[in-house]
């Protein structure tokens, strides 16, 4: 890394590198700080005469500003002064002399809060106070307690401890990666809002570019579990919200995340510490039933500041989230309160909003009106009937199965499937006549129970439905008139279709018996379903059920009323619609499966006819008897590649018995690598045993892209049903893998040659301990590591680990004598690219080795700060520093402080600007630098992107943004920085 100037002979040659000898001043002697590798501060406490020092550097700042501020405005010559300081400092030294002044005062006043910071930071370390005497008189406790408060001593013993400097508490400063990386991450963020450590709330998507990439998502994790109103948590919102509103947050950023989150502790917290302050007019938007809490704490606490202009339930799923108790306490305070009565709006698709007529909003709004009169009236007289606790406790949907049976459509998955169900035959459609057409008991006796009776029902249903396909033999007409009816063929509609396709004779009398056996079916289902009715406890169990069912869908059916959503989720079918197969195909939604397969084939088959991707398809197929043994070939045969789906959609042995005896030389064919869709161990060795019944053998190739690793583990042991596995020399991983699975893939010594492709590429717990294990026991000889390093493709290290198996030892008579790979046995190579190796070393706190890697470029450890992203440490940054005076990385300030600056690193940023503020240097025609004029001000733009308020302050001592480019700069909504530096932005456009 060179300091760079502006060339005054050159204008093309910005970018003019210095000499080496003009490197030594990176580090200015007022700002040589050092960090201690083992605590949090930016200042060195392991000498004993730091708090001296510090105190003298505190001093140096104070004195510094004393002589400027006792400078004069206006006398003579005090232009030249200033520019002089601030060209001494790093500062820019143009504009005029209150420009200049103001800039330099702010330098200032930053430099001597952050060294208060670290005096406070050492203030409360207690190795830096006098001890207080010891008042214990136990005598075992006391030497304890002497080499406890002892520092040499304590550092000594816990010196073991060598990952904590890289992984300190202090660190720890992004909600989102918190939450997502710690289990007690909740506590530890409780934690850091008592202590008022610095919190950041944003979250970025490396996937997406510039505004969208990030979110406040570090708010959402807070007010969705923080919730119960207790004293805890009342005290916890309290600290957060006089810490961080305004200062760190805008308010409103809060407070619409509180909205969206329902939490009303944390609205009431905002309005008990007085940060309510403007009136404000609001549309309310319902999304759930804690809105309605928010929405009546607002009217009822707040309405002197929030004037409820509108209120629009929006499309949510109350079936999935409303409990009875709830729906009805929605409706009724809804139409009841007459404030929110006439408030009330239809909901608008915004996907609609502009394709609208004039005409069409107000028909729609006139329907609205209509039905909160028609409601009012209903709700009036259904308000009467009592539900009791529990049925008001229960959740809508699950308690509308006990009244309307709604699963009855469903099975769950492989409750069909059993050895004895499945057919035998082997001649693919299980009807055991070898004919293939799948219908060898059409003319069996049926007529048992009530569940045979429908079960046949339904199979004759669907074959008249594709035998009428048949008789329609693209008739366009015929075809037309046939899709204004249900998915089941009604007789008369036959008849008519008959007297037209008069051809048809065969099929036609097919048919005529099929039609005879479905009347004959319905009127013994029928008679059956009479003598239910003729049990009176039974009749009375069902009306009552039937009466709440119909109580129920009146309260659904005024809420649909209230937001005029047309498209109703699948659970509404389900428990209110007895025509469910007829009205399904208006109403499809892939989340049906989350309630189980439906078992109703005429259902079935019409989901299939739908535009649903092959995957649902085939899943659906394959969890019905009845659908393998009767579409299944259909299925597959017009779905190229489909093996893969297959059996990632075997879920049980006995639906892979199944394929097993229908479809052998598909799925189970010589040599094929289907394997390596099992989605489970059970299943890949239950494929195993069915293979080699066969005597036929898996492929094997290292290339399988899509193969789990526990699954090629389990292939590992037992090679011989796997062509070409034994000659494999080279496993590839392609994806992350657990520590557990890791070491076994290690012990198990399958492969001598293991190439990590895909592996690393999360910062978690794994890795680290993946990282560690390869440190402590591959890679103690770094000099040797790296000799390997040019023996590969670009950027890949061969490392070699020794693992001695347990059979493998030595039995002291040389076994093996003249085999030329004796050496190698017990031996894995491990292929590492070198961004992992980085990670490794970095996981391992071996931070010195990460800087000795050849080929090290600064590309890569920008790569590298940006995947670890908040994680980085303190002492990296300082070793990275360190290095970068001796070692030529190529490496760019701009990338590195804008990789800080993304992540809102507040730490490391103050870090720089006490210790190397001239890293923030701007380069000109009179100064040397590091940071072109426009890169500090898209340093600065990022900082506005982002939100991050604290880091621009220090920024605006650098450089400046007119009001044009901090408009252009895509900030957030409610811009914090906005808020509180205005004033420091420039008016120019």
């Amino acid at each position: 890394m060179k300091k760079r100037t502006r060339n005054n002979n050159n204008n093309n040659n910005n970018n003019q590198e210095f000499n080496d000898d003009k490197i030594e001043n990176i580090k200015k002697l007022k700002e040589d700080h050092i960090i201690n590798n083992d605590s949090d501060i930016l200042i060195d406490d392991n000498n004993n005469n730091s708090n001296e020092n510090n105190n003298n550097d505190i001093k140096n700042y104070e004195n510094e500003y004393k002589l400027f501020k006792s400078m004069k405005k206006g006398e003579k010559l005090l232009i030249k002064k200033l520019q002089t300081i601030a060209k001494d400092n790093g500062l820019p030294f143009n504009g005029n002399e209150n420009e200049l002044y103001n800039r330099i005062e702010q330098y200032y006043n930053i430099k001597i809060k952050l060294e208060k910071e670290i005096k406070q930071q050492q203030d409360n370390n207690p190795f830096n106070k006098s001890q207080p005497i010891l008042l214990i008189n136990n005598d075992n406790e006391i030497p304890f307690w002497k080499v406890f408060r002892n520092k040499s001593l304590f550092k000594n013993i816990f010196s073991n401890f060598k990952y904590s400097n890289i992984f300190n508490y202090s660190r720890l400063y992004s909600v989102h990666s918190i939450y997502n990386g710690f289990k007690n991450g909740i506590e530890i963020i409780r934690d850091k809002v008592k202590s008022n450590s610095y919190l950041t709330f944003i979250a970025i998507d490396k996937h997406k570019h510039d505004s969208q990439k990030f979110n406040f998502n570090g708010l959402s994790i807070i007010f969705e579990n923080i919730k119960d109103e207790n004293e805890e948590n009342q005290l916890f919102y309290n600290q957060f919200i006089v810490n961080h509103c305004n200062k760190s947050i805008h308010f409103w950023s809060l407070f619409d995340t509180i909205i969206e989150s329902s939490n009303l502790l944390a609205l009431k917290s905002l309005h008990i510490n007085g940060m309510i302050k403007e009136k404000v007019k609001v549309d309310f938007e319902i999304n759930s039933y804690s809105n309605l809490k928010i929405l009546n704490y607002l009217t009822k606490n707040l309405s002197k500041f929030f004037i409820i202009e509108t209120i629009q339930i929006n499309d949510f799923n109350i079936f999935k989230q409303f409990k009875l108790g709830e729906l009805i306490d929605f409706i009724r305070v809804l139409l009841d309160d007459k404030k929110y009565c006439k408030l009330l709006k239809p909901f608008i698709n915004k996907n609609k909003l502009y394709s609208r007529t004039k005409k069409e909003v107000d028909d729609e709004l006139s329907l609205f009106l209509e039905n909160i009169t028609k409601n009012k009236l209903i709700l009036n007289e259904i308000k009467k009937f009592q539900f009791t606790d529990k049925e008001l406790n229960e959740n809508l949907f699950m308690l509308l199965k006990t009244l309307t049976n709604w699963d009855r459509h469903f099975s769950k998955l492989n409750d069909q499937y059993s050895s004895s169900s499945s057919g035998g035959d082997g001649d693919g459609d299980g009807d055991g006549d070898g004919d293939g057409d799948g219908d060898g008991d059409s003319n069996g006796d049926n007529t048992g129970n009530s569940g045979d009776n429908n079960s046949r029902l339904s199979i004759i249903k669907f074959k008249n439905l594709e035998l009428f396909k048949k008789l329609l033999n693209n008739n366009n007409i015929l075809i037309k008139n046939f899709q204004s009816v249900s998915y089941e063929v009604p007789e008369n509609i036959f008849k008519n279709i008959m007297t037209i396709q008069n051809d048809q004779i065969k099929i036609g009398k097919e048919m005529e018996g099929y039609f005879i056996e479905q009347n004959q079916l319905i009127q013994k289902i029928n008679e059956k379903q009479q003598k239910e009715k003729e049990n009176n406890t039974l009749q009375e169990c069902k009306d009552e059920n039937l009466n709440k069912r119909n109580i129920i869908f009146k309260y659904v059916s005024i809420f649909y009323d209230l937001n005029l959503i047309q498209k109703k989720p699948i659970e509404y079918n389900l428990a209110f619609l007895n025509g469910f197969v007829s009205i399904y195909k208006e109403s499809w939604d892939e989340q049906l499966l989350e309630y189980g397969i439906p078992k109703n084939e005429i259902l079935a088959n019409a989901i299939l006819s739908y535009n649903v991707n092959t995957s649902n398809k085939i899943e659906i197929v394959m969890n019905s008897k009845f659908l393998m043994e009767n579409q299944f070939r259909d299925l597959i045969s017009t779905t190229p590649n489909c093996r893969s789906i297959i059996i990632k959609n075997v879920k049980s042995t006995d639906m892979l018995d199944l394929l097993f005896k229908n479809f052998q030389n598909l799925l189970f064919s010589d040599n094929n690598g289907d394997w390596q869709y099992c989605q489970s161990i059970e299943i890949l060795l239950h494929y195993e045993k069915l293979m080699e019944s066969l005597g036929r053998k898996f492929s094997y190739s290292i290339y399988y892209p899509e193969i789990q690793f526990p699954i090629i583990l389990t292939a590992v042991n037992n090679p011989f049903l796997y062509n070409g596995m034994e000659e494999q020399e080279k496993l590839i991983i392609n994806n992350n893998i657990s520590f557990k699975d890791f070491l076994f893939m290690i012990e198990t010594n399958g492969f001598p040659e293991i190439e990590m492709c895909k592996s690393l590429t999360e910062f978690n717990n794994d890795s680290i301990l993946i990282s560690r294990w390869i440190s402590d026991n591959c890679i103690s000889d770094f000099t040797s590591l790296t000799r390997h390093g040019h023996d590969f493709v670009k950027n890949r290290i061969k490392i070699e680990i020794e693992v001695q198996l347990p059979n493998q030892g030595n039995d002291g008579d040389g076994g093996g004598g003249d085999d030329d790979d004796s050496d190698d046995v017990g031996k894995v190579r491990i292929l590492l690219f070198q961004n992992q190796l980085i990670q490794i070393l970095y996981n391992s706190n071996r931070l010195d080795d990460i800087f000795k890697i050849n080929s090290l470029s600064g590309k890569e450890i920008i790569n590298f700060i940006n995947f670890i992203g908040p994680h980085i440490s303190l002492p990296f940054i300082e070793k990275l520093l360190q290095y970068l005076i001796d070692v030529d990385l190529n490496f760019s300030i701009f990338d590195f402080l804008n990789s800080l600056i993304s992540n809102g690193n507040l730490p490391i940023i103050k870090y720089l600007n006490l210790n190397h503020s001239h890293l923030f240097s701007k380069i000109t025609k009179e100064t040397e630098g590091f940071l072109e004029p426009r890169e500090l001000k898209n340093l600065l733009s990022s900082s506005v992107i982002f939100d991050h308020a604290q880091i621009a302050e220090i920024l605006f001592v650098y450089t400046n943004l007119t009001r044009g480019e901090f408009e252009r700069a895509n900030k957030t909504p409610n811009s914090i920085i906005e808020l509180l530096y205005s004033n420091n932005f420039k008016l120019s456009k």
